[in-house]
This record gives C-alpha cells, structure tokens and sequence, in this order.
C-alpha cells in the first residue's frame, strides 16, 4: 500500500487559502482519498475545445454543474477502481456545506452528495467516454423549498480525435426536485469539433442548447449558443480569441437576451 498526499495555497487578496487537499492510500487497482477539490467527477469535460469554456463568457442558464453543490469541491472521501479500459469512481460528501476550495470548514447547513462516474476509452485508441450521475439529498424530510429538495444530475460524454480532427458530444441532464412552481433549465446538449491547422495554430467550433423544464406557450424557449475559437501556441506562451453568440439567454425571446462576447486569453507557463 502507498500512500501520497497533496495541497495547493492560492492568494486571495490579503489572505492565502487552501485551494486542493488530498490524502491518499493505494494499492494495485484500488486508491482511497479524503480531499477536497480533487478527484474524477462527472463536471470535467472531455468535449473538444481549442481554450475556454463557452458557458462563463455568457452566463449562460446551463452549464457543467448544475447541480446546487457538488461532491468533489467539498470535503469528500472518495473510491477509485482503474481498469484496463477505464476508471470507475464514487465521491461521498457527508455535507454539501462543508469545506471547498478557498473555505474553512463551516457548521452544517446542507445534505449529503453522492456521485458515481466511469471515464475512460473503452480500449479504444482515440476515445474518451464519460458517465455518470451526481444526488444532492434533500436538506430535511418535507422540505419544499427550491435549493433544498433532492436534486438529480447526470451525464453522457464521449469525443474522439484521429490525427488532427477531434470531436465530441454531451448530454447533461438536470432534475432539482421540484417541476411544477420553477422552470429552470433540465438538458444541456454540447457539440464540438476543433483542428489543428499545424503544432501552433488550432481553430475550435462549439454549439450548445438549453432546453428549460416546462414546455409551451408562455414558457421559456430554448438557448442556443454558437462559440467560435482561434489558438495560437508560442510555447511558454499561448494565445486564443473566442467569440460566442447566443440567443435566447436565460429562456427570454426578447432582443436583449441576444447576446454575443468576444474574449482574448492568454496562458503563460513555465
């Protein structure tokens, strides 16, 4: 059996916090942690991109966690089983308000979250597949308070590339309990494609919709999200330019709520 351990301190501010902790026993196939912010889960994304992700330029209602907390962030313990195809993993977090990144631990004001995942290829050169489902319980037995009933996600995820193409799809689907007095968004369905013009230059293409829980008229319509990347790789220094239109945002036809940003990022690293 070994056994390993990890932490990252970040500044924030005045203050530095803990950012990613983790204690951790393996042995063969099998590994035990206790950690926070660490761990396979089914909120990473295996989707193609050339940079950033689409969902923070925008605001957009769905993204890659939509549940209301989510096991890995907080304080959790955590089983993995690797295989020759894959890795199967299960996240328990006693409390949803525990510690998290950049956080003290604080008095209980949240259930428990359970999360079980499969990411891996399958044996397949090229394939990269994610599945798995994430429950937040409720906080008290009768609660009818939205944020605080069971709440249900899961993923499908699955991309592939083959010399320079790559490509890929997800499907997200989000339950928070209660689908008569809110209409938030239940299905976020991604799909990506980028190429490698050259060991520099990479263009990506990303469209994403977001169906809302009820249906017809007078109700929120679907979001729909075009993102458009550019890449460009110097070495120690990256640079992309990403431009996202959607339409319908937050469910609203109105004009307003069609929206576009343009962002410029660069990376550097050492």
């Amino acid at each position: 059996m070994t056994a390993s351990g990890k932490f990252n301190l970040e500044s924030n501010d005045a203050d530095t916090k803990n950012d990613v902790s983790e204690i951790k026993l393996s042995s063969g196939n099998f590994a035990f942690h206790v950690a926070v912010d660490t761990g396979q889960h089914i909120h990473s994304n295996i989707n193609p991109r050339v940079d950033d992700n689409p969902f923070d330029a925008l605001g957009l209602s769905g993204d890659d966690g939509m549940i209301r907390k989510q096991a890995h962030d907080k304080q959790h313990v955590g089983l993995d089983f690797a295989t020759d195809v894959g890795k199967f993993a299960i996240n328990y977090s006693p409390n949803g308000s525990g510690a998290d990144q950049s956080a003290s631990a604080t008095a209980e004001a949240d259930a428990s979250i359970t999360e079980i995942s499969f990411k891996g290829s399958l044996g397949v050169d090229g394939l990269s597949v994610l599945v798995g489902q994430e429950k937040a319980e409720a906080l008290h037995s009768g609660t009818t308070t939205a944020g605080e009933l069971e709440e249900k996600e899961k993923v499908i995820s699955a991309s592939y590339s083959m010399g320079q193409f790559a490509v890929g799809a997800t499907k997200r689907t989000f339950d928070d309990g209660n689908g008569t007095s809110t209409n938030s968004i239940d299905t976020v369905t991604a799909v990506s494609a980028t190429y490698a013009v050259n060991d520099q230059l990479s263009v990506g293409y990303e469209q994403i919709t977001g169906e809302f829980e009820l249906s017809g008229s007078g109700n929120k319509v679907d979001e729909e999200t075009k993102a458009f990347t550019i890449g460009y790789n110097l070495g120690g220094l990256a640079v992309s330019a990403m431009m996202v239109e959607s339409d319908n945002v937050g469910g609203s036809e109105a004009v307003a709520n069609d929206k576009e940003a343009f962002q410029i990022r660069t990376v550097y690293k050492f």
